[in-house]
Order: structure tokens, then C-alpha cells, then sequence
């Protein structure tokens, strides 16, 4: 079972080396598999090619700028049927919960590799299409005794999976924000339910300075982002009134596995 690795980075070519570049390969990952998604006009755009040329690491340079337009662009990129496994440029490792608490409840993933080949493996044997992975590498908070589960539940970008459908409504993006849970929603709308490895979680610094989300967002954008998804999904997002953050929150209302709906059915409020 073979599978893509990609990456969009932007001003963190050291980072990415240190960080997720040297996870995957450690981890097995065969690096001819990993493309790096760079920005032509990253002010680090030689150093990139000259680190990424020296480690046998695929570098795609684009003329996109942000997070959301590079992913656009590797759906362009790969053919339909291809699984992609899509990555931060941040992550120092990946963690499995062996136990429900204490020192030694958390394991570090060694073999990637296997690890990436089952979830597609899972993932399409329960007729599925994306994956993701339990967001707080914290086994409090994760389960050491599911492996998955195949509801509605919040399919994090830092570290994530699909086969990859070009024009196929699951790959939409109608918000500029809040492209985490539209993913989401979409593939259990349309696919009937994600696969999220509930006892597996990767480990990151995701608010460093720099990198792809660096793009420059303000409040009134992410409001118009919540606000239009809440409207399309209406019994199916709700807003987090309780997290302290400066940006709006909205959280996903727990669903069940369905048998999905054929792609000409839009979300159940995009019309109103």
C-alpha cells in the first residue's frame, strides 16, 4: 500500500529538518514518498532547495501563500486514488497511549511507516476516505483501549490522511478559517463518518513563529468563517462560549457513523 507524504512549509527550513523531516525518516517513511510545498518567494526559498536537495526530499514550489492555498494545490497535484498522509512542518513526534495514566502511558509511534499504512488500511476497509488523529498527545484525554473510531469527530490538519477525490464536494473550501471542521463535516456528510485514531497523537510546537498559517488572519475574518459554517451546518456546529481565546470558537456536536449522502446533496443549511 503505497502513500504521499506532504508537507507545506514557509520560513522554517532548519525547523522542518529538525522537526517532522527527521520524525519521517526515522520513522521509515521512504523519503522519494515526502514532497515539501514551498512558496516562490519564501525569503529562505535557496535554503529550503539546498536542504531538501541533500536529503533526497521532493520540494514542489508553488506561488501560494498560505495554508489553505497550498493544500488547494496538492489536490491539483496528485491523481485521484492517491493517499496522501498531509503534515505541519512541526512535528517532533508522534505518541501512542498504552495506558490511561501515569509516566509511561504515552510510547513514541517508532515505525511510522506501519503506522501511516494501517490507518489507510483501516480507513478503507471501513469504506472510509479520511483520517485523522486524537488532538492532545495526552492519554487523559485519549484511549489506549480503541484504536479508532468512525463518528463525527474533529480531523486535525497538524497531522491528518484521505485519498485524495479531485472535485469530489468533500475537498470544498467555502471558508478561509475553520477549514478543520469543514474537512470534517464534509467527509462524514458525504462519506457517512471519519476514522480518527483515538490512541494515537502527534506532538508539535504548533505556535512557533512562522510557517504557512503566518498569513496575516484577523478577527472579523475568522467571525465570518464561524458564522457561514455554523449556518451551513446548523444542528451540526455550535459555538464554544467557554474556551478562553481571542479568536471565535466553534466545536463539532458529536455524530454518530451514518451511510452518508451522494454528492449532488448539499450540507442540510447551505441553502438557506
Amino acid at each position: 500500500m503505497n502513500y504521499s507524504v506532504v508537507i507545506p512549509s514557509y520560513q522554517r527550513p532548519e525547523g522542518l529538518v529538525r522537526k517532522t523531516l527527521s520524525t519521517l525518516l526515522a520513522g521509515g517513511v521512504p523519503r522519494e514518498a515526502i514532497t515539501v510545498y514551498l512558496h516562490a518567494h519564501d525569503p529562505f526559498i535557496d535554503t529550503y532547495i539546498d536542504l531538501l536537495g541533500g536529503m533526497g526530499v521532493n520540494a514542489r514550489i508553488t506561488n501560494h501563500r498560505g495554508i489553505g492555498p497550498q493544500r488547494q494545490q496538492i489536490l491539483r497535484d496528485f491523481p485521484a486514488g492517491e493517499r496522501i498522509v498531509s503534515m505541519d512542518d512541526d512535528i517532533k513526534r508522534v505518541m501512542r497511549a498504552v495506558a490511561p495514566s501515569g509516566k509511561d502511558a504515552l510510547v513514541q509511534v517508532a515505525d511510522l511507516d506501519a503506522w501511516f499504512r494501517q490507518m489507510f488500511a483501516d480507513t478503507e476497509r471501513e469504506g472510509l476516505h479520511v483520517w485523522g488523529a486524537a488532538p492532545v498527545p495526552n492519554a487523559f484525554y485519549m484511549r489506549h483501549d480503541r484504536p479508532y473510531s468512525t463518528g463525527l469527530k474533529l480531523v486535525m490538519f497538524n497531522l491528518y490522511g484521505f485519498v485524495n477525490r479531485p472535485g469530489h464536494p468533500v475537498h470544498v473550501q467555502t471558508v478561509k478559517y475553520k477549514d478543520e471542521q469543514e474537512l470534517t463535516l464534509r467527509a462524514w456528510w458525504y462519506d457517512g463518518g471519519v476514522l480518527r485514531s483515538d490512541d494515537t497523537a502527534p506532538v508539535g510546537e504548533f505556535y512557533t513563529p512562522g510557517g504557512c498559517q503566518a498569513d496575516g488572519r484577523n478577527y472579523a475574518e475568522v467571525l465570518r468563517s464561524s458564522e457561514a459554517l455554523v449556518a451551513q451546518w446548523p444542528d451540526y456546529l455550535r459555538w464554544n462560549t467557554k474556551k478562553k481565546s481571542e479568536w471565535p470558537e466553534v466545536d463539532l456536536v458529536r455524530q454518530p457513523r451514518t451511510g452518508g449522502h451522494p454528492v449532488d446533496v448539499p450540507p442540510p443549511g447551505a441553502s438557506a
